[in-house]
Parts: C-alpha cells; sequence; structure tokens
C-alpha cells in the first residue's frame, strides 16, 4: 500500500481510530522513508520544512543550487526537482498523469499547464508563475491590461524634446529586461526549436521590430541611448515619481516588495504583448526518470497540490513578507489559488488575478533557459536592437556557449 493511497483511505473514513491508524501506517512500514528534493529555487526551503513538519513517514533532504552556480550536481539524481527550467527536460520525467484529476492541477491555467506536457503524458506540474506590469503614475484607462500598441501610443506622447534632446522619456524596450523576456517569448512560438535550428531568424525579427519601435516612438536610437546615460542612473520607479519617465515595466512580484511609500503613489497594469498575457517566470515540480524513490517523491506532490498544504505556506511565509512574495515568489499556477488563498494575503491583487483565458499560447523553452538567457542571449538581445547596423552572429556564439556550460543533466 503507496502513501497516496494510505492518505485518501484516511481522509475518507469520518472517524478514525489510533488502532486503524496504527494498521494503515504498518502496511506502509517497508516504503523507503528518505527524499531528495534539489531546487533552484530558494523559496522551496520552507516547502520542504513544512513537509517535514506535518507528517512523520518521509525525511526530506532539501539541495539548493542557482542555476549560475558552478557546482556541477545533477539535478536529475534527486527524487524531486522543482526548477524553474524544466520545460527543457520533459523527455527525463516521470509521468504525472495519475495526478491530473486533482483539483489543483484541473485548475491550472490551460496555457501554463501545456508546459509541462509532452505528447499527451503530463510530465511536469507549474506551482508558480509571474507577469509583466507596467508602472506609472497615473493610469489612462480602466482596462484590466495594456496592450503594446496602447503603450506605444502612451510612451510617445509623454516624450519631450528639447534641443534636439530627450527631456523627458515615456519609456525604451531597453531599459527593462523583464520586457525583453515577455516581448521575444511572445514573439518566437518555440524558442527551442530556434535554437536547434540554428537559424534564430525570430531573433533577428524581434530586434529588429524593437530598433524600429525605439525610432518612431523616442526619435532615434542616438535620442534613446542619450537619455537613457544622462538619466537612467537611479531605478526607474524613482524616475516615474519626478516625472523624468512615464513607464517601466517590471515582474510583479518585484512589484509587490517596492516600499510602501512607493508603490502607494504608482499604478500597475498587467502588460499584453500578442493577444494574451506572456508568463515570464515558471516553477514547476517533476519526478526524474531516475528517483531512487518514485513513491515517496509522489507523496510528496499528493500533500503538494493539497490547498491546505499552500494555506499552511503562505502563513508560514507571510511573516516575511520583505523577502518573498506569494507562491513560492510569483502568483500560482491555480487560478482557484489565485481567486482564493492568494486574495485573502494580498487583497491588492484583486484587479490583477489572471482569469482562464486570458494568457497568450507561451513559448517552448530549452533546456537551461535562465542561465542561457541571463548570461548570453539577453546580452546579444540588447546589442541588437542597439546596434541594428552590426550583424551578430548568434548562432556560432550558441555554440561557444554551449561547449562552456554543459548541460549539469547529462553529466
Amino acid at each position: 500500500m503507496d502513501f497516496p493511497t494510505v492518505i485518501n483511505m484516511i481522509q475518507k473514513l469520518k472517524k478514525v481510530t489510533p488502532v486503524l491508524i496504527l494498521l494503515l501506517m504498518i502496511g506502509c512500514s517497508k516504503l523507503d522513508r528518505t527524499l531528495t528534493i534539489y531546487s533552484d529555487s530558494v523559496e522551496t526551503a520552507e516547502l520542504v520544512n513544512l513537509f517535514n513538519q506535518t507528517q512523520s513517514l518521509y525525511k526530506a533532504s532539501y539541495i539548493y543550487r542557482p542555476e549560475e552556480s558552478n557546482l556541477s550536481i545533477n539535478p536529475g539524481e534527486h527524487d524531486i526537482v522543482i526548477s524553474h527550467s524544466l520545460q527543457g527536460y520533459l523527455d527525463k520525467m516521470l509521468s504525472l498523469d495519475d495526478l491530473r484529476d486533482t483539483d489543483f492541477v484541473n485548475s491550472i491555467y490551460p496555457e501554463i499547464l501545456k508546459m509541462g506536457i509532452s505528447g499527451t503524458s503530463l510530465k511536469t506540474i507549474p506551482l508558480s508563475l509571474d507577469i509583466p506590469v507596467v508602472l506609472t503614475k497615473d493610469l489612462q484607462n480602466d482596462k484590466k491590461f495594456i496592450s503594446w500598441e496602447e503603450f506605444g501610443i502612451e510612451s510617445k506622447s509623454f516624450n519631450v524634446l528639447k534641443e534636439e534632446r530627450l527631456t523627458q522619456s515615456g519609456f525604451s524596450p531597453l531599459w527593462s529586461e523583464t520586457f525583453l523576456s515577455a516581448f521575444y517569448r511572445s514573439r518566437i512560438p518555440s524558442i527551442s526549436k530556434e535554437l536547434d535550428g540554428n537559424e534564430f531568424r525570430g531573433f533577428a525579427e524581434a530586434a529588429q521590430e524593437l530598433s524600429e519601435w525605439i525610432q518612431d516612438i523616442n526619435g532615434s536610437l542616438e535620442l534613446d541611448k542619450d537619455f537613457s546615460e544622462k538619466y537612467r542612473y537611479i531605478p526607474d520607479y524613482r524616475l516615474i515619481l519626478t516625472g523624468r519617465t512615464g513607464y517601466s515595466v517590471m515582474p510583479l512580484s518585484q512589484w509587490s516588495l517596492l516600499p510602501d511609500s512607493v508603490s502607494r503613489e504608482l499604478k500597475i497594469q498587467p502588460l499584453v504583448i500578442n493577444e494574451g498575457l506572456q508568463n515570464i517566470e515558471t516553477l514547476a515540480v517533476g519526478i526524474p526518470q531516475t528517483s531512487k524513490n518514485p513513491e515517496g517523491a509522489k507523496a510528496f506532490l499528493t500533500w503538494l497540490l493539497e490547498e491546505k498544504t499552500w494555506e499552511d505556506y503562505l502563513l508560514l511565509t507571510g511573516r516575511n513578507r520583505d523577502e518573498g512574495f506569494a507562491f513560492l515568489g510569483g502568483i500560482s499556477s491555480s487560478e482557484s489559488l489565485n481567486a482564493g488563498l492568494l486574495l485573502e494575503a494580498y487583497p491588492w491583487t484583486e484587479p490583477l488575478i489572471p482569469r482562464k483565458g486570458e494568457f497568450a499560447k507561451q513559448s517552448v523553452l530549452p533546456p537551461q533557459w535562465r542561465l542561457l538567457w541571463n548570461d548570453l542571449l539577453l546580452p546579444l538581445v540588447k546589442e541588437s536592437i542597439a546596434h541594428p547596423s552590426i550583424e551578430k552572429d548568434m548562432s556560432n556564439e550558441y555554440r561557444k556557449w554551449l561547449l562552456l556550460h554543459p548541460d549539469p543533466w547529462d553529466s
């Protein structure tokens, strides 16, 4: 008898005697009671701690390694992996189809759930996500979202040109790494396929579009650069408050950590680029095919997907709101948890909570995505936008990067 079966039996009984509990526990006596949980998210530590506190059948050990760590540890050697880059490793994960009928999985935004599906099989379960929001002093409309087209119009109307220099500027794509992440994911349906094909056509087209946007909205690439060099040495939200700039784009999670003295003076709207929201950060969980304790791993996932688990987690982490936000640093992938627990803990999120059907199709991401984006692609993207006349061989740069950054899952 496995642990999830025991849990289900206990939950179905109206009255459980100590003797019956003992008999059920004896049925699990041959279980491997140790688990190792690998994660590149520091917030996961509280979850592991909570799991160890709320049950005694298993003892979970937590192994944390940020993706940029130089220590080569194969995540697949552990029983459970909770990571921001699991979409690139679906072929290395066990099927989780037996968890598809859980309330949690059934309430995951459909476009987000697809990120964990390979073929027809569920391989990873998205737990949390993040969305880009536009900051400004005064909203120009009362819509839930601001579109990329509307954003351009409002940015251009904010600009002030004096003596052939911008003294006020609405926005530039080069100001925000959050915006660039959302834009490229929106414009390239499968970044994974783009890299595998070594074409980088989607990257080139997106860079050209943004270069032309800057020239149209801000006058020229030179004016845009001069403004940034002269004024952007303090945080963007300070520039907005002083009236120097009109807008900024940041993750909702980062907005949540701004001081109240700042957030009180600003307004935010989620940004839509391609007829729907683009998720900019996904934290998902899966069980590697090489897990030494798949039964114990399933027990952890069964516990993890219970609403009570997240209620306890928010209660625990709510004491340190200056250090983290909501569900593992983001909003939940579950619409029902956002409409319930998130709203209860963070009432200000009510107008921002995504509803079913409000996400766009999400780009397919490759292995080592976060490290690859931050270390290689983002600098190349910025260079391509700011200097469109200088051709960059992104394909060659990518091949060199792969040689210097062997995939830890293959070690």
